[in-house]
């Protein structure tokens, strides 16, 4: 069977050409954290929403942040308990990167896999990724709307693939029972 209407499209955009050539289009937008921060992606995601005004396209442009997340009872947990898991995630990424980035190939694939290498537990936290209890999850995604205008959140609940399946579950229910619902 085929769903009339389709599921809705998005695509994602990683360099500032992606974000244009996605607005041109006039489709919704993933984003993720994971090479620039918090600054790069907010004037990314500007450029994006001038470049489809531009075009004429009805509305803004929905915009979904891809984000790995991880919520336990208390922050401390929150913060503890994945770090080993996405540690490996942005180390792995960082590799990806770079060999996707042949010597001499694109300035923008180097800088961004030498910002992930370089990229400390604190530095992921601060603005790469949402850890926390219910409270502080909700706080960062108020922040996040307010600094991006995003419509949404994509979560990632095990981006490194080394948490356990309890832990998952856990996490998963603490966002859907105590974080959803802050948002309805």
């Amino acid at each position: 069977p085929i769903q009339q209407p389709h599921p809705p499209l998005r695509m994602a955009a990683t360099s500032s050409e992606t974000f244009q050539a996605v607005a041109e289009r006039g489709l919704p937008l993933f984003v993720g954290l994971r090479g620039d921060g918090l600054g790069e992606l907010a004037r990314n995601i500007q450029h994006y929403r001038e470049t489809w005004q531009d075009r004429g396209h009805p509305g803004v442009g929905s915009v979904y942040l891809r984000v790995p997340l991880f919520a336990a009872k208390t922050d401390a947990a929150a913060l503890e308990e994945p770090r080993e898991n996405i540690i490996y995630y942005f180390e792995r990424q960082a590799r990806l990167v770079a060999a996707a980035s042949p010597k001499g190939g694109r300035a923008e694939q180097r800088n961004t896999a030498a910002t992930l290498s370089a990229l400390s537990y604190d530095d992921i936290l601060r603005d790469r990724v949402a850890f926390g209890s219910a409270p502080r999850l909700v706080d960062r995604f108020h922040e996040w709307h307010e600094v991006l205008g995003i419509n949404g959140i994509t979560a990632e609940m095990n981006a490194g693939g080394m948490l356990s399946v309890d832990q998952v579950k856990t996490s998963l229910s603490i966002l859907t029972h105590d974080v959803v619902p802050a948002f309805q």
